[in-house]
């Protein structure tokens, strides 16, 4: 549970590329900054993979729990169901118990007038020792009254199990709704009871005014979280993409989870039944995040390009060349080639690296030099990651 939000600096410039910075003091830890990013399972599902030893540092853990219309409609009707959620979101709260960290319930727009399954979602996280924050599922009303009720008596229940509450809202929701949701949760965050709010992501191409009403509420004393961010970012050049985390916070959102969805068991059955590689062109494919650039590099542009290019130092990269990355992560101790090596190592020197470049921008933005460092990033592209 957080105990307060501070924020600490605000681009007031109208381009708005500068972000926010917010200092975070959760309960009985100690506090944080951000811009930053919350860990989340598959980072420590990809350290255990690998056996890596080193510790994966931060202080926020976030886990989209994917029920989709299927899921949610046997969740209401099955026990079975409610305790398989609720192992999923066990399992993730036991990992990252030592961060501040929260469930993303990833649910069907519900409506107040749902009150079963409004109870279940609450009674299911609550008896979770090791959860810090509930997640409070998309509601679909217009009338805040409504909206503020049921944040409010979450936030009660909540507090008795020294929890607190984190509301989503969606980015594709009608605008006037939106505004008037952003305004009752800014005013729950001045007398603390919300501290953190989940939005879940739409392209801000094709919904500006969302994100615009987000930016002149940047002030707010809430920490935005976006989920369901593609992996990918905007084409720059062949195999080069710009990262979303920069595009993000201009718009004075916080962090981001990556989007994650459950894999079809066909697909899985179909993995476990296939041929183990015998080359080490048939690994599974992956990008490779580099963050002193902001981008995202497809697989074959990260090999090709020269290595004093790309050459990274954090724990999993150990300044070793692309090739001699992927030789590393991509054979078991047997010599044995393993298929998902490198996709997990990709998700592991993201979230480690990235640590260096969030650190980076948050000095950026304290000293309004943001602007700067973006077309910093742009030109560092431009010269260093395109052919």
């Amino acid at each position: 549970m957080i105990e307060s939000v501070k924020v600490v600096a605000v681009d007031t410039s109208y381009a708005g590329s500068g972000g926010r910075l917010l200092k975070i003091k959760p309960n009985g830890k100690s506090s944080f900054e951000t811009p930053t990013r919350p860990i989340s399972v598959p980072e420590f599902k990809a350290k255990e993979f690998l056996g890596f030893r080193g510790v994966i540092e931060g202080h926020l853990g976030a886990e989209q729990i994917d029920m989709n219309a299927d899921v949610f409609a046997r969740f209401l009707k099955q026990n079975g169901t409610v305790k398989y959620v609720r192992r999923k979101i066990t399992k993730f709260a036991d990992i990252s118990c030592c961060f501040e960290n929260f469930p993303i319930l990833d649910v069907p727009q519900i409506t107040p007038d749902q009150k079963t399954a409004l109870k279940l979602l609450l009674e299911m996280q609550l008896r979770i020792p090791t959860l810090n924050n509930v997640s409070v599922p998309l509601v679909q009303t217009g009338n805040e009254a409504q909206f503020e009720k049921i944040i409010r008596d979450w936030g009660k229940d909540a507090e008795q199990y020294g929890k607190g509450v984190v509301p989503q809202l969606s980015m594709k929701e009608d605008l006037d709704a939106f505004k008037k949701k952003l305004v009752t949760l800014s005013e729950m965050a001045d007398s603390n009871e919300v501290q953190v709010v989940n939005l879940c992501y739409a392209n801000p191409d094709s919904y500006p005014h969302q994100f615009v009403t987000l930016w002149e509420n940047r002030e707010a004393k809430l920490v935005f979280n976006c989920s369901g961010v593609p992996s990918g970012g905007k084409p720059v050049a062949d195999g080069l993409y710009e990262s979303r985390s920069i595009e993000l916070q201009r718009y004075g959102i916080d962090m981001f989870t990556r989007k994650t969805r459950t894999p079809d068991p066909k697909y899985v059955f179909m993995l476990m039944h296939q041929a183990p590689p015998t080359s080490i062109d048939q690994i599974q494919d992956f990008v490779w995040p580099y963050h002193p650039g902001g981008a995202i590099l497809e697989k074959d542009l990260w090999l090709s390009l020269p290595p004093k290019n790309v050459e990274c130092r954090c724990k999993v990269c150990k300044g070793l060349t692309p090739n001699d990355i992927r030789d590393a992560y991509s054979y078991d101790v047997d010599g044995k080639i393993i298929g998902p090596g490198m996709e997990k190592a990709s998700k592991l020197h993201d979230v480690i690296s990235g640590q260096v470049e969030y650190s980076e921008v948050r000095k950026r933005i304290s000293s309004n030099e943001m602007s700067d460092y973006v077309e910093h990033l742009s030109r560092y592209r431009e010269d260093k990651l395109t052919r």
